[in-house]
């Protein structure tokens, strides 16, 4: 896996901004349900819906990222390196404060 230290980052358009603010407001009445998967239909090029089966927690985790774009805060695609960058870091400060450092690639 390559590190990126700057991906290209690219604020929301005040039309994505809108949309993002709009979507959050309709997805968070049918997320207050305890339902484990939820229904949610895609339009395609030629305007047919077609239906899709998710995870409510998959619905959670857009509501999270409709809410950064809402606040035009940008959205970071590539979530693996950044955890991967997480976990070494809380690794690597635990191993230091038990004195057992190592270092880490």
């Amino acid at each position: 896996m390559s590190i990126v230290l700057h991906p290209s980052i690219n604020f929301p358009v005040e039309r994505e901004v809108k949309a993002a603010i709009e979507g959050k407001r309709a997805l968070a009445a049918y997320l207050a349900t305890q339902f484990e998967t939820q229904h949610i239909q895609i339009f395609d090029e030629q305007n047919q819906a077609h239906q899709v089966e998710l995870p409510t927690s998959a619905l959670q985790l857009l509501m999270d990222i409709l809410a950064a774009l809402a606040e035009g805060n940008t959205v970071i695609r590539n979530c693996e390196i950044v955890i991967d960058l997480f976990v070494i870091a809380v690794i690597s400060l635990s191993a230091r404060g038990l004195h057992l450092a190592r270092k880490f690639p």
